[in-house]
């Protein structure tokens, strides 16, 4: 097979001259001339559909930029002990059945690196750094889980000796569940980004989180063991809205879970609700005293939310497709973000009602609003001059108990 081979000055795709219509095996020579290969150049085999076995060998340091993206189809992809670095979309797609690491780097858990699919994993045996034990990829010692084959579909429980789930470990894994074994005490960023399990069951000793740790999960249940506060943490969220259901384990002290809802174990604070579980009106439970910031967050299919009297609380609310809220009368703070439809208000709350002093006040709560009813037990004085300047008191209101502002 004829490819070419540039000094890196002028050529931007070096690779095949013509694409290859049959099957064959690509072996990158490790010297040219008798200089060594050390970077497969941008686009080099972009979308070829042939190869049956990728060779990369210990010269080789960089695969370069949409290299080998979308490569689908490999047996086998062999990859030498000198490559550091994955450039961006360089295995972007990339599928194989077995990947042999001959490296001694976390380059395979890097954000670049990650894009490689593969069902199975072997490195050689004399690894001074790495270690494969069913399919995993770990450091030497054994207590960071760096990568789990994405396309290997069975469950993973994850044995008692790790402590770390690396960054991108869980990339797109297809496994039918994951449980993280009891010494697990952080995951790193987007650890199981993508991931497409049925479930996850979070270790007791949680304790630290990177950024965005089910980033685009679908993961559907969330089996919560610690008693860390890990699952108020934006990043436990972010980018995530696909979970059905969340359970807390009995005997927890901080948390319970009721009808896919976590709650302080005393029931007075809304702590999170599964994304998935609720939609339309929401009711906050009469023992509730305060919503925690980032309880509603990416419950996008919830468009309206009432809080009771006993509420005097409410942390930041991020909700894309709230149209209403109702605002208990003893609610004394609150805070909304992002929430562009959110164009009704119901004021029960003298304290919030007169703290509206401006789009942004109050917590934003009137950034969109082109609709606030105000209980009509609330004195005119307490009802903020913004509200009486840029919204039209109403002759009637259609609702019983309030004077309704439009504008």
């Amino acid at each position: 097979v004829s490819y070419m081979i540039g000094d890196g000055s002028t050529t931007h795709r070096n690779g095949f001259i013509n694409t290859v219509n049959y099957k064959c095996a690509l072996v990158i020579p490790n010297e040219h001339n008798g200089k060594p290969v050390t970077k497969i150049g941008r686009y080099s085999f972009h979308w070829q559909a042939n190869l049956l076995k990728i060779v990369i060998p210990d010269n080789v340091k960089i695969i370069g930029y949409s290299a080998f993206d979308g490569v689908i189809g490999i047996e086998t992809m062999w990859i030498g002990a000198g490559l550091d670095t994955f450039e961006s979309s360089s295995v972007m797609g990339l599928t194989c059945n077995k990947l042999i690491w001959n490296n001694e780097t976390k380059a395979l858990s890097s954000a670049n690196g990650r894009q490689i699919l593969f069902k199975e994993i072997e490195i050689n045996k004399n690894n001074r750094e790495l270690k494969v034990e069913d399919n995993r990829l770990y450091t030497i010692d054994g207590k960071t889980l760096l990568r789990v084959a994405p396309l290997d579909t069975r469950e993973v429980i994850i044995n008692d000796n790790v402590e770390t789930i690396y960054s991108f470990c869980f990339w797109s894994s297809r496994s039918s569940r994951i449980v993280l074994g009891k010494n697990v005490t952080r995951i790193d960023n987007m650890g199981f980004g993508y991931t497409s399990a049925e479930s996850v069951t979070i270790s007791e000793k949680l304790s630290s989180i990177g950024t965005s740790i089910f980033w685009y999960s679908s993961v559907k249940k969330i089996i919560y063991n610690s008693e860390k506060n890990i699952i108020e943490n934006g990043d436990f969220w972010g980018g995530y809205d696909s979970c059905e259901s969340i359970e807390v384990n009995e005997g927890n002290k901080v948390y319970k879970s009721i009808d896919n809802i976590v709650y302080s174990v005393d029931g007075t604070k809304l702590v999170k609700i599964a994304p998935s579980a609720y939609q339309g009106e929401f009711v906050v439970g009469s023992l509730v005293t305060e919503t925690v910031a980032g309880a509603f967050n990416s419950c996008n299919r919830i468009t309206s939310i009432i809080t009771n009297d006993g509420v005097t609380k409410m942390g930041q609310i991020a909700v894309a497709n709230l149209e209403s809220i109702k605002i208990g009368a003893n609610v004394t703070s609150c805070g909304f973000w992002g929430c562009s439809k959110l164009k009704t208000i119901i004021l029960d709350s003298a304290t919030i009602t007169n703290n509206i002093s401006s789009a942004t006040a109050a917590g934003r709560i009137a950034e969109y609003a082109t609709t606030i009813y105000i209980k009509n037990t609330i004195p005119d004085s307490s009802i903020n001059n913004y509200i009486k300047t840029n919204y039209t008191l109403n002759d009637t209101s259609d609702k019983t108990g309030y004077i309704k502002y439009t504008k």
